[in-house]
This record gives structure tokens, C-alpha cells and sequence, in this order.
């Protein structure tokens, strides 16, 4: 799977209806806090791999639960190779270090090689992470890795791979809750993309479907004919905060 427009609008539009629970802020705030205190760490591996010391975090909390004695695969112990999947990470002889261990995550994940870092990317690397399995066999339920703790998730969690439970509840945070709290208490400041669409583009195909999209979150709906033009760059903008490019409104606003 790729990032494609139609998800890139999935993700951020979603981010921007995200919302914590009140009964979970307290959770939030402590991870937070925690996180905070080992910044340096989390800096560190960011110099090295060039991948951002949030996005580290924030897969430590979800595999590790924040502990610098587990690897960040998957949450087993330093101590050994990991045992469940991935498997046999890292490469050498353990023990490993935090540090070690986690620059061989981030690159047997491919995500050192990664240069895009806007919200859509961020979360699609996340869920891309702890894997697929719910957006292709379960798209009933948004993953509890990316929305656990918010207004956007209820039910429904994989008991372990390839076990579904449409009754069992996610018990940790997500990690878009997570990385939306940091950005609205200011410790972090998140780029979001626009998706590459044109203003009166001819790609007839490709805007039909855009078009479709903004529909499914509009009141007032816009034509699916294929031009876009100013209605559908105002949808746009009410999705993301950005018109269509070459918008000639743009200039101004």
C-alpha cells in the first residue's frame, strides 16, 4: 500500500476530528511527561538516522511502553534477539543497548531511508509499523495503534496476529492521540501536507474520486464532475486548511 492522495486526505482529515478522551487526558499528560525526560535519548537517535525524536517516542510508547530495557521491534527484553516478530533482531550478540537496538528498528522498518515527514506520513508510517491488518480486513474499525483513547475508536483489536475480537478494547493509548496532545501543549509542530491536486487539472479520473471523497465530509456537497474548480478547492481547504495548487486565490490568503 501507498500514501496516495485519497489517504493523505484520510489521514489528515481525521487528525483534525480527533479528539481525547477526558477520562484518558491524565494518561496522555503523564506519557508526555515522560517522554520529556528522556528527549535527549530519543535526540539522539534522530542525529543519527535522521528520523524525528517524536516519531521515535511515540513508537517506543506503543511497542515498549517507554522502558530502555526493551527493544522497540516489539517490546521483548534487550537481554536477547527479539523472539517475536521481527524475529532475531537485531543482527550480533545480545545484550544490546536501547540505542543499538533501536537504529536496527528504524532501519529494518525502512524508515531511516524516509525524507517526507507531514502528518499523513507520520501516521502512515505509524500504522504501517504495527501493520495493515486492520485497514484491509477490518476498515470497520479505525486501528487502536493510531486512535485508542480518542472519539474515534470504540471497539474491536487483533488479540495477537491474526486473531480478531470485535468485543476486545485496545488498553493503551494511540499514537495520534498522542502525538496531537504534544503538538497542542507546543512540543511539537507537525507539517501538514497538501495533497498534489491542480486547480482545473484534467485528470478526470483521479478528480472524480477527490471529489467523491470531500463529499463524504461536506454538508454542503459539491458537483462530481470532474473539474476542479473553486467549490471543490474551498472543500479542500475546509478538509485541510490548503486550497487546491494553483489556485489563484491562493496569492491572497
Amino acid at each position: 500500500m501507498i500514501l496516495n492522495n485519497e489517504l493523505t486526505l484520510e489521514y489528515v482529515n481525521l487528525y483534525k476530528k480527533c479528539q481525547i478522551l477526558k477520562e484518558k487526558t491524565f494518561i496522555f499528560d503523564f506519557l508526555i511527561e515522560k517522554i520529556l525526560k528522556n528527549k535527549d535519548r530519543y535526540l539522539e537517535i534522530e542525529n543519527k538516522t535522521k528520523v524525528p525524536w517524536y516519531f521515535i517516542s511515540l513508537i517506543h510508547c506503543l511497542e515498549a511502553r517507554l522502558d530502555f530495557t526493551c527493544h522497540i521491534h516489539n517490546g521483548d527484553p534487550l537481554t536477547e534477539k527479539t523472539k517475536r516478530v521481527p524475529v532475531g533482531r537485531p543482527l550480533g550478540n545480545p545484550p544490546f543497548t536501547w540505542e543499538e537496538s533501536t537504529i536496527d528498528a528504524l532501519e529494518h522498518q525502512g524508515l531511516t531511508k524516509k525524507t517526507e515527514w507531514s502528518l499523513a506520513h507520520i501516521l502512515f508510517y505509524i500504522e504501517s509499523y504495527n501493520g495493515l491488518g486492520y485497514r484491509r480486513h477490518h476498515p470497520e474499525v479505525l486501528s487502536p495503534y493510531l486512535w485508542s483513547y480518542t472519539n474515534l475508536y470504540i471497539k474491536g483489536k487483533y488479540a495477537s496476529d491474526g486473531k480478531w475480537s470485535d468485543d476486545l478494547v485496545s488498553q493503551q493509548c494511540g499514537a495520534a492521540g498522542l502525538l496531537k496532545s504534544m503538538e497542542e501543549k507546543g512540543f511539537v509542530t507537525i507539517q501538514v501536507q497538501q495533497p498534489y491536486f491542480s486547480y482545473y487539472s484534467k485528470e478526470v479520473e483521479e478528480n472524480l474520486k477527490l471529489q467523491s471523497f470531500l463529499n463524504g465530509f461536506l454538508e454542503e456537497k459539491i458537483a462530481v464532475d470532474g473539474h476542479l474548480g473553486n467549490k471543490t478547492s474551498d472543500a479542500l481547504k475546509i478538509l485541510t486548511g490548503h486550497r487546491l495548487v494553483g489556485d489563484p486565490r491562493n496569492i491572497n490568503s
